[in-house]
């Protein structure tokens, strides 16, 4: 029997490589069948149908010999050069009269295989027909017996037509089952192509790890933890203020489910990684930022894999950041894979308040769409502009039913009382020096030139006190050995000053005893409120100061621009 191969890599042939993808298929559907809302089972037949021959198009000869060339085997002989696209071919082997499937469904199956993969070719329905019935023709008895599939017996050139008329969001319930169909496929497709399992760890809970977490830590659930943890099964809105412990909050409302973890900044998501990994034992957790395999490569020996699982969403829980995740509201080629992915998961959404309203609107209609294909959202933010609520409501994604939203400030509890001085922050580094004697003193300035510049002023002075420098500007490497210092020397209650930039605003959690900072956006100060007094009562006068001369150019620039 003809071999037909589907990759170059270890001369995988089409058979093998659907296995792969059946195999992903029912490891899916066994782990999380039950949670996607629109796959009922005859959705799980026309996605079954479409793996079983989305690729049933690279028998055609020309893409036969790419491949036997490369692994030096006797090249196939054909008067057929044309090269056509494998899924629009494979699109046009299908049986349809045979499948016994409505006309809607036969469009969702067409364009789900003929589309799989994105081209900027478009299907030109003579080309199509040129290939079809000069080569593929003569290859179906072949491909069939080597597929155990039925081929078409007649080749029909309407589904090119089907093919140019493109699903789009006014096509109403049906451009949603489309996007689940393609979307699960490409899921299917790509894990199967790297040789791995779709999904991983499907029995972990991070839900178990973190109830023993804080067990052992002796922490009660407040009432956000336990208000997140009731309602698991909805969609839930959290304000809460800084030292709450959202994050727990978070992984209990997530409970057995997969989940994807985001948050603004690079730095606040390794911080996590290595808190669920590290502190609660959960291993079932991946990473995924622009810069995040820099980050896997010095703590994690696995990394390659790690950094695969991560890539193809394959991890139960997932620490992302949205541009990784949530930009399918530009319907670019290929989004359905995200939105797909977001069918059968949580999503948190931490510190929303950080974003722009540009952002902010993106991320209003990603909520949208993933509330329409059957997955649950939880927006955590110390303060939510009512906007954002409204809007939500407007687009019918929030119904009393589903949705719960609950705040959860602590006014008993009086952390922070500032004092703003109009001089400049070098003029205090006495002031500093005498604190840092007996406290921990957090200095931050918004610049890391302005932080080397003050470093250094501290240097020149006859002190005993630890100072100590953490910026952006260090490599990788020294900053997480910095990062996890700061972190030793506020747990273990040392005396002295560290000098920051806005890297520890949202990023590492500390407690500080004093905090010297520059004037900056209020955005910015109110994160920078939260690594003083983060958890504790104030129990003497002022614990932050706030310097509003002598600050960098660039943001004196912007103060005069908004005044």
């Amino acid at each position: 029997m003809m071999a037909f191969y589907a990759k170059l890599e270890g001369k995988e042939t089409i058979r093998e490589h659907t296995d792969r993808l059946l195999h992903n298929l029912n490891l899916l559907k066994d782990a999380y069948g039950h949670k996607f809302m629109l796959m009922d089972e005859q959705m799980w037949k026309l996605l079954e149908i479409a793996v079983q021959y989305h690729d049933v198009g690279k028998a055609n000869t020309v893409f036969q010999n790419k491949i036997r060339q490369a692994i030096h085997e006797s090249m196939l002989e054909t008067d057929v050069e044309t090269n056509v696209p494998h899924n629009y071919l494979s699109a046009g082997c299908i049986p349809l009269k045979q499948l016994d499937l409505t006309k809607e469904e036969e469009r969702l199956l067409i364009h789900a295989v003929g589309y799989h993969h994105e081209r900027d070719q478009l299907p030109e329905k003579e080309m199509i027909r040129h290939v079809l019935e000069n080569d593929i023709k003569q290859q179906l008895p072949q491909l069939s017996e080597h597929m155990g599939l039925q081929m078409t017996e007649k080749f029909s050139y309407r589904f090119v037509d089907r093919l140019l008329k493109r699903y789009t969001y006014h096509d109403g319930e049906e451009f949603w089952k489309y996007v689940m169909i393609k979307g699960l496929l490409h899921r299917l497709d790509h894990a199967a192509s790297a040789h791995m399992d779709v999904e991983r760890d499907v029995e972990k809970s991070v839900y178990i790890n973190v109830n023993e977490y804080m067990q052992k830590q002796g922490f009660h659930k407040n009432d956000l933890q336990q208000f997140t943890e009731q309602h698991h099964d909805k969609h839930v809105i959290a304000i809460a203020q800084t030292g709450m412990g959202k994050t727990e909050a978070a992984l209990l409302w997530i409970r057995e489910d997969k989940a994807f973890f985001t948050l603004p900044l690079r730095v606040s998501i390794n911080a996590i990684y290595d808190r669920i990994k590290e502190k609660m034992g959960y291993d079932a957790v991946g990473l995924l930022h622009s810069t995040s395999v820099h980050y896997l490569v010095d703590k994690e020996e696995n990394w390659e894999e790690l950094k695969q699982q991560s890539e193809h969403y394959a991890k139960k829980l997932l620490l992302t950041t949205i541009d990784q995740i949530l930009k399918f509201p530009f319907y670019y080629k290929g989004f359905e894979k995200e939105l797909a992915a977001m069918a059968n998961a949580k999503i948190v959404i931490d510190e929303i308040q950080a974003y722009e309203p540009r952002i902010a609107a993106m991320l209003i209609k990603a909520l949208e769409m993933i509330h329409h294909v059957g997955g649950k959202f939880m927006i955590m933010t110390a303060t939510l502009p009512t906007l954002y609520l409204e809007e939500l409501k407007q687009r019918n994604v929030i119904h009393d039913d589903e949705f719960v939203t609950g705040e959860f400030i602590d006014t008993d509890v009086h952390r922070h009382r500032i004092c703003l001085r109009s001089e400049c922050i070098e003029e205090t580094i006495g002031e500093m020096l005498e604190l840092g004697e007996t406290s921990q003193v957090l200095v931050i300035v918004n610049t890391v030139r302005k932080a080397m510049s003050l470093y250094d002023k501290f240097l020149d002075c006859d002190t005993q006190v630890p100072i100590y420098l953490l910026h952006s500007q260090f490599t990788q490497e020294d900053r997480q050995l910095l990062e996890k210092r700061i972190k030793q020397f506020n747990e273990k209650n040392e005396r002295g000053i560290w000098i920051t930039t806005q890297l520890v605003e949202a990023s590492i959690d500390i407690d500080f005893d004093y905090l010297f900072t520059e004037m900056s956006t209020l955005d910015s100060l109110f994160q920078r409120f939260g690594r003083c007094y983060r958890k504790r009562a104030l129990d003497h006068d002022y614990a932050i100061f706030i310097f509003s001369l002598k600050i960098s150019p660039a943001f004196q620039e912007y103060i005069t621009n908004i005044l």
